[in-house]
């Protein structure tokens, strides 16, 4: 009878032990040796996520690249960090974190498929070499809906529009809605559409293009540019009632420009929008601004475009080596941080890269951010 006793309490001691040792697996503190407030974690198994816990308010951090690495930033004044990795492994390494710029930048993974009925490719990146004028677009999605499985909200287009006298690029962003059930559709017919309406307008937009927009000129493309957006907002209003969607499930707002194509010097681009987008130009290594649209979009109800935004375009010269950018309002935000306008200039002076390569460069991490990310790259080639 005792050596029974003796077995029983043996085996619920091994048991206890064994079950200690596996959460202390499961969830094991990492102390952080110096003054940096970083640590990496290796994450060894197929999952992409890994629940931080932490002081703050952040639970979730989503490994962004193929290299099982995630870099943790302790927020308040303790010196441990309770890391819980989804798979068997336990390894922890502890370390600086690298400065933005080093290393490779490839688009993080999602953890998952978006869900939703109006729900999209997680990224997308598009472009072509036509002759001296070199396209590049792409539309990433960001950390935020990654982590709550929510669709890409933006859309971009590059196509050439074969109603003008000359071949003639149309390249365009456009943002939904954050809150809009179907703002992603949206987004994508607000460029489609617009390419229609332009089309319709070939000839004067054309002359437009030529002649320049200066005085009587400017304000007949105006208005021709206006009737244009009317008819893109009705498309918008057209989707809500197939839906039976409020106005503001199908808002977006769009920022396009027009570009000739052929062998030129001197290149006039058409910049025309409405909304949060924003246009830049890199020359010699510099960011300069071309058209920036209103910066606090609103989205009442009743109205598909933007209340507040009013139509603006305006006339761009390139010339060899510059870069001219169309982003949405959020990836204008990032642009212009000094670490990254540095990283992407150095990127993009050179010359144009290969789509992967762009998509590289365009899905580059750094801190806050989590917002859908979009642009369209036209550069000269010297």
């Amino acid at each position: 009878m005792e050596t029974l006793v003796y077995v029983v309490l043996s085996v619920s001691l091994a048991g206890n032990a064994l079950l200690l040792w596996a959460l202390r697996r499961r969830r094991s503190p990492v102390e952080v040796p110096g003054p940096e407030r970083m640590v990496r974690v290796e994450v060894p198994g197929p999952e992409r996520i890994v629940r931080v816990d932490v002081p703050g308010p952040e639970r979730v951090v989503q490994v962004p690249g193929p290299e099982r690495m995630v870099k943790v930033e302790v927020p308040g004044p303790e010196r441990i960090v309770r890391v819980e990795v989804p798979g068997p492994e336990r390894v922890v390494r502890a370390g600086p974190a690298p400065e933005f710029g080093a290393g490779p930048f490839p688009p993080a993974v999602p953890g998952g498929l978006a869900l939703g009925r109006d729900g999209v490719h997680d990224t997308v990146v598009d472009g072509a070499d036509l002759g001296s004028l070199h396209v590049r677009g792409g539309s990433l999605r960001g950390g935020r809906h990654r982590a709550d499985q929510r669709f890409r909200r933006d859309a971009f287009l590059t196509r050439t529009l074969p109603e003008f006298p000359r071949p003639t690029l149309l390249s365009a962003v456009s943002a939904g809605n954050p809150l809009g059930l179907w703002s992603r559709t949206a987004a994508e017919l607000l460029c489609e559409s617009l390419g229609t309406q332009l089309d319709a307008f070939a000839k004067p937009l054309d002359t437009a293009l030529t002649e320049g927009t200066e005085g009587e000129s400017s304000d007949a493309v105006t208005d021709l540019l206006r009737t244009v957006l009317r008819g893109t907002a009705s498309s918008l209003e057209r989707l809500g009632h197939r839906h039976q969607a409020d106005t503001r499930d199908v808002s977006a707002d769009v920022l396009a420009v027009l570009s000739p194509l052929g062998e030129t010097s001197v290149r006039r681009h058409l910049v025309l929008g409405t909304g949060a987008g924003v246009a830049l130009l890199l020359r010699d290594g510099a960011w300069h601004p071309v058209l920036e649209l209103a910066p606090d979009t609103a989205w009442p109800a009743g109205r598909a475009l933007p209340a507040g935004c009013e139509l603006r375009h305006q006339s761009v010269h390139t010339r060899p080596g510059d870069v001219l950018v169309l982003c949405t309002g959020a990836t204008a935000e990032l642009i212009r941080r000094p670490e990254v306008a540095k990283h992407l200039a150095d990127a993009w002076a050179p010359g144009s890269p290969d789509l992967l390569g762009f998509l590289q460069q365009a899905g580059f991490r750094t801190a806050g951010a989590d917002t859908d990310r979009t642009l369209v790259c036209l550069w000269e080639a010297v």
